[in-house]
């Protein structure tokens, strides 16, 4: 069974124009959940002289860093790759490592909605579709220094839907 994200992946690079067996060809590997594999994984791609690695998780893009510095490598999802020391910083990651990451942190949401604002300079309002915690709060916080509006609901089990839409 193939993994939705994979599945995305490779409809997203089909849009580019990239179709696997005519002018892509994709190496796919899996650790199989046992990290131990991750540096013999990584060898093995670069071995066979890959044009990219892309990684979805902090574990393999921190093997795929320690073991090659010459093959660009594009982290999907990873968390904060700056705490995560993978990256120097989000402007200027430095090495061979870019991508995307899942940041949570209030300063990362600020700045989502600043984006958010810009691209929609009427925006007045806010709703976030979110898991309980802290993210509730920086969702909030993140909304209020640019004066909008926010509603927050939990979406942390299925009755969330009954019990938070207005």
């Amino acid at each position: 069974m193939v993994h939705p994200g994979v599945r995305a992946f490779v409809h997203g690079l089909r849009d580019l124009g990239y179709v696997e067996g005519r002018n892509l060809v994709l190496e796919r590997r899996s650790a199989e959940g046992t990290f131990e594999r991750a540096p013999e994984i990584i060898r093995e791609l670069v071995s066979i002289k890959a044009d990219v690695i892309v990684t979805s998780s902090v574990q393999m893009t921190r093997t795929a860093k320690d073991v090659t510095q010459g093959v660009p490598i594009v982290m999907v999802g990873p968390g904060d790759p700056v705490k995560e020391g993978l990256i120097e910083s989000l402007a200027w990651p430095g090495g061979n490592i870019t991508g995307l990451a899942g940041l949570t942190g209030l300063e990362n949401v600020m700045k989502r909605m600043e984006l958010l604002k810009e691209l929609l300079p009427g925006l007045s309002r806010v709703a976030a579709l979110l898991l309980r915690g802290k993210r509730q709060t920086n969702a909030s916080i993140g909304a209020a220094s640019i004066w909008l509006t926010s509603s927050v609901w939990d979406c942390s089990s299925p009755s969330w839907v009954t019990a938070s839409w207005p």
